[in-house]
């Protein structure tokens, strides 16, 4: 079987594209500030203007240090994150077979070949390990003068990882008005790895089949 790697931004943009196919409307250039129940408002980032839409629902899909999740009582349970660094370098001389994992270096490290040139390499730690001098160090053996595969950063990405914890609410409800968490925003993410795409459409598909059913953690 193969392991097919994700480009983020592509897969986003394939999604888009199929939710409005469904009739969804995205209104893009906007974030969510903050909701006070079914009246929730959102800046356009451009203009600044901030304005009030209305529903007696709201999801929060909007990552690990999730404002929806702040606004409505769900970010009380005290959440624990690792920091993700991580480069897509271009090398000589690897195997562009193989997955490498190391589970001794910081939380986790990672070569995770994109191409035949190019890998993604990156290590998850805590904040008190110092995650960046774990990854400089990571690095010397894939780039610099020393290094056999003479690699060349083409990209840094990084950001928190959030940690998984049983029992972590992700509803709230308060008479006919629900908040509902989703994602890496419901810290729904695979431990081992850090991934956070398959937990979350496997939640989005549950949520999606039967709202009501989704797990209710929290209620006023």
């Amino acid at each position: 079987k193969s392991n097919p790697i994700i480009c983020n931004t592509t897969f986003i943009k394939y999604l888009t594209k199929r939710a409005e196919k469904l009739g969804v409307e995205i209104l893009s250039g906007y974030r969510y500030i903050e909701n006070e129940g079914k009246h929730i408002k959102i800046k356009n980032l451009e203009t600044k203007e901030i304005i009030e839409l209305q529903d007696n629902k709201i999801i929060g899909a909007d990552g690990p240090s999730s404002n929806v999740a702040k606004n409505n009582m769900l970010y009380e349970n005290k959440r624990e994150f690792l920091t993700g660094v991580q480069a897509r370098v271009k090398l000589k001389d690897f195997d562009k077979t193989k997955i490498e994992f190391y589970p001794y270096i910081g939380e986790y490290a990672w070569f995770t070949p994109e191409s035949d040139e190019i890998a993604r390499i990156g290590v998850a730690a805590r904040a008190e390990q110092n995650p960046k001098r774990i990854f400089d160090d990571f690095m010397k053996k894939y780039v610099g003068a020393e290094s056999k595969h003479k690699g060349q950063i083409l990209e840094m990405q990084g950001g928190p990882i959030p940690l998984h914890k049983p029992k972590t609410p992700v509803r709230f409800k308060y008479k006919n008005f629900s908040a509902t968490l989703i994602g890496d925003s419901a810290l729904q993410i695979k431990n081992t790895t850090g991934g956070g795409i398959i937990p979350g459409m496997k939640a989005a598909k549950i949520l999606s089949e039967n709202f009501e059913t989704y797990p209710v953690s929290l209620s006023k």
